[in-house]
């Protein structure tokens, strides 16, 4: 339907226009009526009609001023005039105006019946041409956006000769005329669990300044233009708050290098990528980039699992965490994959068990259940989580072996030498696990002892050296070897110093 006012100020006109024609049928429907000039002219302007059927003399504002004014303020329908024959010739001025026609009062039927069949005509064909118009638009709108995808996804993905995409880029007017690029993947683990991802997209990507989009399969892939990261990444910051907030997830946001021409747009995006298949590595440190994994950590500490192991037996619970942390840390640097570093956890769990099974026979009957803390490694979504998880079994360890942080600092050295004697100890070694100086902590032990750290030791190693003389069959230098003495000469004093005999003559002797 096409709609119809009409302004007169004579009621009785009014109601005969309606009266004359079956509107509906014509395709016509009257919205409104005026009863002057202003106020028609407001009515006008605000319905914006097809056609309007005018008065030329009203109170106030004429016709012809409310056509003139209708026009100047954009109006672009169409207008009749309706007309007294005293009023013919200054009707006929309106058609400079753009007045379709006039209809003398009183009014023809049949001539209001064939204008306005003529104008119907006349809309018809208007819409026809604008609807032809909007889907010539609407196609070049849709060819725009498809050539626009597929120049990002060719960029991204290095599918087409860079001068084949330079000359889509020039054909269809995109701007990517920038002297610098950086490619930033989104993911969310739950991307399309629901219909309310393309809002979270939305939301994500709010605000961003010079940027090209791309919705992958499980992703979102944007290219920065310019010198925006910055700015860009601290409002996708800013996004990601807002959707967590309202929906308790998040996009992991990976950046990719930068790159300074076109054709490397896509070693950018494969650098995002590979970050953001480590997003167990950073998810707690979200944003990652590559540029921060320049800044590497040197891990100079000792990160084995003896070196594990040593701090679980003397009960340093506090070095255990920092052991814990920088073997993972080590990992995430040195981008381990998610499913490597948890086999890798769950094996020097398993260690544990085996290295104290022997020695803490009683102990280690009650350790966590491997089955358990297995499932509870495999359910972390994050470095941070497998870290917290894995220093508590340690520590629980420690604690079930009777080390742990609440035994004075000399008993954890005594249970420590008792255990690995056979090893190169060293008090600066030890001092350092223990968090002292060596000096410092060798007074410690004398004064609680009545005995230096080295003699502790060398008793130590010579009562078992004398147990290995007396129950096994290994020859002098054998025995040397296993309690940690590496020289044979040395041996023989140290033996002879505690023993008051050779280990040779000790031997003959218990063998009689």
């Amino acid at each position: 339907m096409y709609n119809v006012v009409i302004v007169d100020d004579e009621q009785t006109v009014r109601e005969g226009i309606r009266t004359l024609l079956t509107w509906e049928d014509m395709g016509f429907t009257i919205v409104a009526e005026s009863s002057d000039g202003e106020e028609g002219l407001n009515t006008v302007l605000c319905i914006q009609p097809d056609v309007v059927l005018v008065d030329v003399r009203m109170p106030g504002m004429s016709g012809i001023e409310l056509i003139a004014e209708a026009r100047k303020r954009g109006y672009k329908g169409y207008f009749l005039i309706l007309s007294g024959y005293s009023d013919f010739q200054y009707a006929k001025s309106a058609i400079s105006l753009g007045v379709k026609g006039y209809l003398l009062k009183p009014i023809d039927e049949d001539e209001l019946y064939e204008y306005f069949s003529d104008i119907r005509g006349e809309l018809d064909q208007e819409r026809k041409e604008k609807e032809k118009e909007e889907l010539i638009i609407n196609e070049k709108k849709k060819n725009r956006e498809k050539a626009r995808h597929n120049i990002i996804y060719n960029l991204l993905m290095k599918q087409e000769p860079i001068e084949v995409i330079e000359k889509e880029i020039e054909k269809y007017e995109l701007d990517y005329n920038y002297k610098k690029f950086h490619v930033i993947v989104l993911s969310n683990d739950r991307f399309y669990a629901d219909a309310l991802y393309k809002e979270k997209i939305r939301l994500i990507l709010y605000g961003l300044y010079s940027c090209e989009y791309l919705v992958l399969a499980d992703k979102v892939a944007i290219i920065i233009k310019g010198d925006n990261l910055q700015k860009d990444i601290k409002q996708l910051v800013e996004n990601n708050k807002r959707i967590m907030e309202r929906y308790e997830e998040e996009f992991f946001i990976a950046i990719g290098q930068e790159v300074i021409c076109l054709k490397d747009i896509c070693y950018s995006y494969e650098g995002a990528q590979y970050l953001n298949e480590q997003k167990f590595l950073f998810r707690k440190r979200n944003p990652v980039s590559m540029e921060s994994l320049s800044e590497k950590i040197e891990v100079k500490e000792n990160t084995d699992f003896t070196g594990l192991s040593d701090r679980i037996e003397i009960g340093d619970l506090i070095g255990i965490e920092v052991m814990i942390h920088t073997m993972l840390d080590k990992c995430r640097y040195n981008l381990i994959k998610e499913s490597i570093i948890k086999v890798m956890v769950i094996n020097n769990a398993i260690l544990l068990i085996n290295h104290f099974k022997d020695r803490y026979m009683d102990q280690t009957k009650e350790l966590i259940d491997i089955e358990s803390f297995t499932d509870e490694v495999n359910r972390t979504e994050s470095l941070e989580e497998l870290e917290e998880i894995a220093a508590e079994y340690s520590k629980t360890v420690s604690e079930k072996l009777g080390n742990s942080g609440a035994d004075s600092i000399v008993k954890r050295m005594g249970v420590f030498i008792q255990k690995n004697y056979s090893k190169d100890l060293k008090l600066e070694a030890i001092a350092k696990m223990f968090g002292y100086n060596s000096a410092y902590l060798g007074k410690i032990y004398k004064k609680a002892t009545e005995e230096s750290f080295n003699t502790t030791l060398d008793k130590v190693r010579i009562a078992n050296a004398k147990k290995l003389l007396m129950n096994t069959d290994l020859k002098v230098y054998q025995v040397s070897e296993k309690v940690g003495y590496y020289n044979i000469d040395y041996f023989y004093s140290k033996f002879k110093k505690y023993v008051g005999l050779t280990p040779k003559e000790f031997k003959k002797n218990k063998m009689k």
